[in-house]
């Protein structure tokens, strides 16, 4: 089974992400701000992960920062719903990272399931 780690600070985004990954096989941890992401991934490093830009505290610019300062490899996937999120400036910042894609939100389903099993299929 794969491990999918996401944080998002939008509830319903987490929802929504869990319950379609874990109908698709896939096992979920969801986290809603920074501290929980970094402690679960320090637990155990994820398969994918899916980290959202605009979260309050420490946003995902940042997490993407420390990622890169971790030399971290693991997939990431990034989401945003906001238009001024400039992508180009998301891919210079994580061009040390493995960056899959990008979710614009709101997201459907279908997307949701392409990028995850997309991302997954790179990764086995």
């Amino acid at each position: 089974m794969s491990d999918i780690l996401v944080v998002d600070d939008n509830e319903m985004i987490l929802s929504l992400v869990e319950e379609v990954a874990e109908l698709h096989g896939y096992d979920v941890r969801a986290t809603n701000n920074a501290h929980d992401f970094f402690s679960a991934y320090d637990k155990q490093e994820p398969d994918i992960m899916l980290v959202d830009v605009v979260m309050p505290e420490m946003d995902g610019l940042e997490v993407i920062r420390r990622l890169v300062q971790m030399n971290s490899k693991t997939p990431l996937i990034i989401m945003s719903g906001y238009d001024y999120v400039d992508s180009n400036g998301i891919s210079l910042l994580a061009q040390n990272l493995n960056l899959l894609g990008f979710l614009k939100k709101p997201f459907d389903v279908d997307e949701l399931i392409e990028i995850m099993s997309g991302s997954l299929n790179q990764v086995h």
